[in-house]
């Protein structure tokens, strides 16, 4: 017989498992910051300023290039100021060999849109890819093994006003490349509530009413002694 505990528990494996399973995912955690694959959802103040990151699961497989657009579903709520897309070193145990890709583009960036962040490897290229890395000997120095992911590139953004935006990143213009044949990969998406900054005048208020409630316990214990 299947309990509502068996239900809960299996809908909590699937959306485990569709979070584990994202090909791509955007972060609100860095490299060497922890596991980037479960911090997903943060909240900011109005005014305050952060970075979120986009990830390739080791299991992504790109033999070629990755064009990628990054989008936020309310450019009132957090802009976009800045972005960048990584080429680390590729490491060997004698030293540096080469770089993650040959050409990279930051993109070009309005309020609620990076668009064609892209790192590529041509055919008869330099560059030496994540999915070239992963089994092999070399290592791709922002390949972090706690989230089990490859560090692709970061956006920049301030929030603006209250309320919620969702960023996602899907394919851009160009496509997702395996030796010659366009990807489709799993997406999971980030989100960021924005909410006010108490203003001073509340915190005095508050101070005043804690103050006051002190001298009535004061004065009522003062009576009872008396």
């Amino acid at each position: 017989m299947r309990t509502p505990t068996h239900f809960f528990s299996l809908l909590f494996f699937l959306m485990a498992s569709s979070q584990c399973g994202a090909d791509i995912f955007i972060s609100f955690t860095g490299l060497g910051e922890g596991d980037a694959n479960t911090s997903n959802d943060i909240v900011f103040n109005i005014g305050d300023s952060g970075v979120a990151y986009i990830w390739f699961s080791e299991d992504t497989k790109v033999d070629t290039g990755a064009f990628l657009d990054i989008a936020s579903s309310d450019s009132g709520v957090i802009r976009f100021s800045q972005a960048e897309t990584f080429n680390p070193d590729i490491d060997s145990e004698t030293g540096v060999v080469d770089t993650r890709w040959q050409s990279t583009s930051n993109g070009t960036i309005s309020d609620g849109l990076v668009d064609e962040m892209a790192g590529v490897r041509f055919l008869s290229g330099t560059g030496i890819l994540p999915s070239q890395v992963t089994g092999s000997s070399l290592e791709d120095t922002f390949h972090d093994p706690v989230s089990n992911a490859f560090l692709f590139g970061s956006v920049n953004f301030e929030a603006m006003s209250l309320g919620d935006a969702v960023l996602n990143a899907s394919v851009g213009d160009g496509l997702i490349v395996d030796e010659g044949n366009s990807l489709t990969p799993n997406f999971r998406s980030a989100t960021i509530s924005v909410r006010a900054v108490p203003e001073p005048s509340s915190f005095g208020l508050f101070f005043a009413i804690a103050m006051l409630m002190t001298a009535r316990r004061t004065r009522t214990r003062v009576r009872h002694i008396l």
